[in-house]
């Protein structure tokens, strides 16, 4: 699994709210507001709570603006590594967390360059064992 050089240093925020129409609208009007842009964006849902799980490229002022609007928001460290585009790469990286018996919370594609490399962001139960076991494809950890 080569890694690309690249310096993105990224945090994740997630953000617990109820299910209901408007929801992500109204999250999302709030960073507008404040000029913040969004580079990721998750939406889950399960019964009456939702989660956003979302990039930011002004992450403070996301964080504070999030809190003061009464969105309760926590933060996540995000691994970001670049992995060859081609199929099972992506379940190299699952097999050797599980093998290592670290958990994954949230994996997602941030980008894919022409079909040769793919940028994916992931979050773990232990990030630090998780960046000394893929430290061969981890490019930055926030």
């Amino acid at each position: 699994m080569g890694a690309r050089a690249r310096n993105w240093p990224m945090r994740q925020i997630n953000i617990i709210t109820e299910n209901r129409t408007g929801a992500l609208d109204d999250i999302l009007q709030c960073l507008g507001e404040r000029r913040i842009n969004v580079e990721s964006l998750d939406v889950e849902c399960a019964g009456s709570q939702g989660v956003v799980a979302i990039m930011v490229d002004k992450y403070d002022e996301a964080l504070k603006t999030l809190t003061f609007a009464g969105y309760q928001a926590v933060s996540e460290d995000v691994l970001v590594m670049t992995i060859p585009d081609e199929p099972g790469a992506l379940g190299r990286v699952s097999h050797r967390l599980k093998l290592a018996e670290i958990g994954i919370r949230s994996l997602r594609i941030l980008a894919r360059s022409g079909g040769q490399t793919c940028t994916v962001g992931l979050v773990t139960e232990d990030n630090a064992r998780a960046r000394e076991l893929l430290g061969d494809a981890v490019v930055r950890a926030a």
